[in-house]
């Protein structure tokens, strides 16, 4: 039976770990669910749902990771999109050699040169909202982000104004602290 994001995160041993061990849940192609894939000389789109995953999905502005679902001398599955759907963990790539059947056993590797930059982007919005809140007070409102390797946007509202000499000037130290 498969088991909804909540569900699968809660069994999580840690999305940190570069490596984690699945087993296959469900297969998708654009003809619909399917029991197995294999290659057919070309590498072949697919989604793969498994009963646990290291890899973040796209979720509140932050972008998905990149990797691979692997059986060793087997498989290799390139990872290139990973999405939540109806609760579920889609994981979207290429097979390109091998094949893969629902039941099977998997190693999942993220790219970590990839989440790096994301971790230090996510953290960087976290405080960038305590500073504007520092610097203009209870009434900003984050109202969106967008976390990336190379960059990182961070949407907010705020009921006050940053205006005078004292509050641009701490919100210049703090931004360069």
């Amino acid at each position: 039976m498969l088991q909804s994001t909540s569900a699968v995160r809660a069994r999580l041993p840690g999305v940190d770990h570069l490596t984690l061990s699945a087993n296959v849940k469900a297969l998708y192609r654009q003809s619909g669910f399917v029991d197995s894939v294999a290659t057919n000389g070309a590498p072949e789109l697919v989604g793969v749902v498994l009963d646990r995953t290291n890899f973040y999905a796209e979720q509140g502005g932050q972008i998905y990771d990149i990797g691979t679902i692997e059986v060793e001398d087997k498989l290799e599955l390139t990872v290139e999109n990973v999405q939540v759907y109806g609760g579920f963990v889609l994981h979207v790539g290429y097979l390109k050699s091998g094949s893969l059947k629902v039941e099977d056993s998997v190693t999942c590797v993220f790219d970590e040169g990839r989440r790096r930059p994301i971790k230090r982007n996510h953290t960087a919005t976290h405080l960038l909202n305590f500073g504007l809140r520092e610097v203009l007070g209870d009434g900003v409102d984050q109202k969106g982000s967008l976390v990336a390797p190379d960059r990182l946007r961070f949407d907010f509202s705020a009921k006050v104004h940053a205006h005078g000499p004292d509050r641009t000037q701490f919100m210049w130290e703090l931004a360069l602290t």
